[in-house]
């Protein structure tokens, strides 16, 4: 088959699917979700027709129905289900091409003499009750938005989205911070899986990769239950991304931004290769693959030999200007959803994600001793970043099953040039530029499912998961240049700070879960005994090495050499015997293995004691072991083994004082361990902040007790939400 033909074939199919979503979209739909008033758990297996007509659906394993094929016009909904007061919700709009949400919730009747009632609500009131009862409902203090949010918003990602969330605020733009502690603190959940951290050098992740129409709902848990991960000092954070779809979809979003200090500007740096606009380096920056494997390999060798490797480095020190563009971000969704004879439900959603953006940021550095400056500098730094992202999720739904299968994969390319003008030691002028490029790859996949069983509806969940994460800092490069103040004498290079820097990260992430819920019922009220386990078990394998550039000889060494700009002055020329050859001066510290390896277990009731009164109660426990294995200075092998076993108990209660408030009472115990980057000897300078970081193996985890009281009020449409008091 010749190129051309496969083009049409590929053209036609195209069309089809076009034409297929256009006619499929001449009417509208109206779907949602079911739960239970007082509990807010879904509702599964109850009736939702249309009134007046044949048209009908069940709930499914989610609480969730959909009805299609509606002309525009105005719906009335009933529902009805076995020992709850029937409802109409009125009012229902639907028009042609859209998806209609109508969410729902459902009251226990309260006798037999209440069997033939029926609650009539309209469509807006219904859906600021479903809203708040959500909420209300909650097992936990906690705080969250629904897609149903999201859609009326901007927001373009997940970061954008969490600022809307009470309680929580976000740094540098996609970190997350939760009761004004750090993501240091605190830890998130995708879809039931722990999401790996983004950022290798310590806990925390960037969740402005994840599109914002991707989400199905953020939940921010505040206070500990058995079934959340005890490792948490702020909150728990739950990302539950869509996978079936209420509608087969195609939306394509570009948006842009305006920096007033850098767009259109001046902007500066090493030159760029020409991958590194979709996030990959294209290997002109890497550890050039001739050079010697190890240290003693290359420091052994005679200078001759030194030399010629030392040529295999490109000169990459000349400084480019470019004019820094708009912020650019395009996003790319696609979602289908097939329906079979047999009621099950096939969804496909697929998401490309891809952004670019140049920031430039000024600051002033300066160290006193109480007399006089020692240093004082201005950096200029300029920030090239790329972020490239892909999201698939597909799930099938039967009847009382569902299985899921999720992946989401992110690439980001930060490029950090810093140039830094002032004077240091009190009386050495400098000039000084750094090239720092950090490639960060995440790979996350899931298989999960989700089983309910018998007439007392038992529930099964579990969860499979997988993360890879890597991070290449390659040829992390640093040049200095010095001059005595008032010396006129010109600018010579400071070679103790002329560097570069290599390293590789990669660590693994593999992990399950599964939980059982079983409904109980204590003082004649319903209630949910709930028992799981979890197994995490991280591997990480860290290499660096550093190189200086000094005199090859000192006897030949032409000192002339040492003001040549820095475009020209370790060129091959002048890598040579009256040139410059490079040192490595790798540490043993500079590699590392780690692994850690959680085991946990829990045991957790969720019952009603009386009619507005609600316990939820339960302990975890948590066997927890990490490793580090690295060389000590003399070159031997050391590893550093922690174990760590507790038992976290946990109390939620919550008093509903009417059906716009609560009064909540928390109490429980959660610990805070050290990542394996703050464990490893590995020292780095960074550059920006000029200061060293080094991990410290001593470190051990603390044990934290919380304590909360919290008044809720949940208003009518038009009222704000607030709390009265909060107390932590």
């Amino acid at each position: 088959m010749d190129l051309i033909t496969i083009l049409k074939k590929s053209a036609l199919v195209m069309l089809i699917s076009f034409l297929s979503i256009a006619a499929y979209a001449q009417t509208g739909k109206i779907s949602g979700t079911i739960t239970d008033k007082k509990t807010g758990e879904t509702l599964i297996g109850v009736t939702v027709r249309i009134t007046g007509t044949t048209k009908g659906v069940s709930t499914d394993i989610e609480g969730r129905y959909s009805i299609t094929g509606l002309n525009t016009g105005k719906y009335t909904l009933n529902l009805s289900y076995v020992g709850y007061t029937s409802k109409n919700i009125s009012e229902i709009q639907v028009t042609s091409n859209q998806v209609t949400v109508v969410n729902s919730i459902l009251d226990e009747a309260g006798g037999s003499n209440l069997g033939d009632v029926t609650i009539t609500a309209s469509v807006k009131q219904e859906s600021v009750n479903s809203l708040y009862a959500s909420q209300k409902n909650s097992v936990r203090i906690s705080s969250g938005i629904t897609a149903d949010q999201i859609r009326k918003s901007p927001d373009k990602n997940t970061s954008e989205v969490l600022k809307r969330v009470s309680g929580a605020s976000i740094q540098d733009g996609k970190f997350l911070v939760i009761r004004g502690l750090s993501d240091r603190y605190n830890v998130a959940l995708i879809n039931n899986s722990l999401l790996p951290s983004t950022e290798p050098d310590k806990r925390a992740f960037s969740f402005d990769i994840i599109p914002s129409n991707m989400i199905d709902k953020i939940v921010i848990n505040k206070t500990a239950t058995p079934d959340l991960p005890g490792d948490f000092a702020g909150g728990v954070t739950q990302v539950v991304t869509k996978d079936i779809p209420d509608s087969r979809f195609i939306n394509f979003a570009v948006s842009t931004g305006y920096n007033t200090q850098s767009t259109f500007k001046d902007f500066y740096s090493n030159e760029r290769n020409g991958t590194d606009f979709l996030g990959f380096d294209d290997g002109t920056r890497s550890l050039p693959s001739r050079f010697p494997a190890t240290r003693g390999a290359y420091n052994g060798g005679s200078t001759d030999f030194r030399l010629a490797n030392s040529k295999l480095f490109p000169n990459l020190y000349a400084e480019k200007k470019y004019t820094a563009l708009p912020m650019q971000n395009y996003q790319f969704t696609w979602g289908n959803v097939v329906k079979f004879k047999n009621d099950g439900t096939f969804g496909s959603i697929v998401s490309a994600n891809y952004r670019r953006e140049q920031n430039q940021r000024i600051a002033e550095r300066e160290a006193f001793d109480g007399i006089n400056f020692i240093n004082k500098y201005q950096d200029l730094n300029y920030r090239y970043n790329v972020a490239l992202g892909g999201l698939a999720n597909f799930s099938y739904k039967i009847r009382r099953n569902k299985i899921s299968f999720k992946n989401l994969f992110n690439q980001s390319f930060e490029d950090s040039y810093i140039n830094r003008n002032g004077f240091i030691n009190q009386n050495t002028d400098i000039r000084y530029n750094s090239s720092e490029v950090n490639q960060k790859s995440l790979l996350s996949s899931q298989l999960e499912g989700e089983h309910q069983f018998g007439s007392k509806n038992i529930k099964l969940e579990w969860n499979l998961n997988y993360a890879l994460i890597k991070r290449e800092q390659p040829d992390l490069r640093t040049i200095m240049y010095g001059s005595i103040q008032g010396s006129n004498s010109p600018y010579s290079l400071i070679d103790d700070n002329t560097k570069r820097f290599f390293s590789d990260l990669n660590e693994n992430n593999y992990g399950g879960s599964a939980a059982l819920s079983l409904p109980v019922n204590l003082f004649s009220k319903k209630g949910t005994f709930k028992f799981g386990g979890l197994k995490q078990v991280r591997d990480r394998d860290f290499n660096a090495r550093i190189f200086l550039y000094t005199p090859a000889s000192s006897s030949e060494f032409d000192a002339s050499k040492l003001v040549l700009p820095k475009e020209s002055i370790f060129s091959t020329t002048n890598i040579s015997r009256n040139g410059f050859v490079l040192d490595e001066i790798t540490n043993n510290q500079d590699s590392y293995t780690g692994k850690t390896d959680l085991n946990a277990g829990y045991l957790m009731l969720d019952q009603a004691l009386a009619e507005k009164l609600r316990l939820i109660l339960g302990a975890r426990v948590e066997d927890y072991s990490q490793t580090i294995e690295a060389l000590n200075s003399t070159g031997q092998k050391r590893s550093y083994e922690k174990n760590f076993f507790d038992v976290l108990p946990s109390l939620n209660l919550t008093y509903s004082l009417n059906d716009k408030s609560n009064f909540r009472i928390s109490g429980s115990r959660t610990v805070t361990r050290p990542e394996l980057r703050e464990l490893a000897p590995f020292v780095f300078v960074n550059q920006e902040e000029g200061v060293q970081i080094g991990g410290n193996p001593d470190l051990v985890r603390s044990q934290n007790t919380n304590a909360d009281i919290r008044y809720e009020y949940y208003p009518s449409p038009g009222e704000a939400f607030f709390n009265v008091f909060s107390f932590l």
